[in-house]
């Protein structure tokens, strides 16, 4: 999940230090090796001790680092889904007694998701910190999690305002209309990665009953993939 790539640090090529950043914004290293004319490069190394790029004493910046898929052209696209039913995208579905799972589960080829979004439809969607919709306060909550084999918990939405805390700036809106619209909208601007051909997933799991007045509500992914 994410890049490949651990934790990159900036260091000074000649001391080893650490570079820090003053309060102003500005990156500062020790003087001697950046100023005048016989600067000395600083070099930005990964945690592990790899050189993954230089910065001359000129400015010029040299890097080496291809995290983006090969063909970033490629697009995918597909909602979160339940095994049979018929709407298998449709999560307004009754999972108080027994858990409703819906997945959106990588393909043969590398994915890098830029996109998650939900979309609902209601008589009325309330934002007072005690709906779902119109529902009550779930008891339980719609749990999402990312799924390698050892599933993580990304997101748990209980009532409405927990979708404005999950998405992106400027990622959610309501439409109040006869019928209430809410979308929210998280880009991960391509850094979720599933590895192709190993079963790893996106898992949305219904614990409460959603059949009972929402009027749609769907969860959808975009994103590339690298073949």
């Amino acid at each position: 999940m994410g890049s490949d790539s651990p934790a990159a640090v900036i260091v000074d090529a000649v001391t080893e230090d650490t570079a820090s950043v003053r309060a102003d914004g500005k990156l500062e290293v020790a003087a001697e090796y950046v100023a005048g004319g016989d600067a000395q490069p600083v070099k930005i190394l990964d945690a592990d001790g790899t050189n993954l790029a230089t910065v001359s004493g000129g400015g010029a910046l040299s890097v080496g680092v291809d995290a983006w898929p090969d063909n970033p052209g490629r697009l995918v696209s597909g909602f979160f889904e339940q095994s049979g039913g018929t709407d298998p995208s449709d999560l307004r579905v009754d999972g108080s007694s027994t858990p409703v799972l819906f997945e959106y589960v990588v393909g043969a080829y590398d994915e890098y998701l830029n996109r998650i979004s939900f979309v609902m439809t209601d008589s009325s969607v309330t934002f007072d910190g005690a709906h779902f919709g119109h529902l009550s306060t779930l008891a339980n909550g719609l749990e999402m999690s990312f799924d390698d084999g050892a599933p993580t918990v990304i997101g748990l939405f209980r009532v409405n305002e927990d979708f404005v805390h999950f998405v992106s700036p400027g990622g959610f809106d309501i439409k109040p209309m006869a019928k209430d619209i809410m979308y929210a909208v998280t880009v991960t601007g391509g850094s979720l990665k599933l590895t192709g051909g190993t079963g790893e997933k996106l898992v949305l799991k219904v614990q409460d009953d959603l059949s009972r007045g929402l009027d749609y509500f769907k969860c959808s992914i975009f994103g590339h993939r690298n073949s």
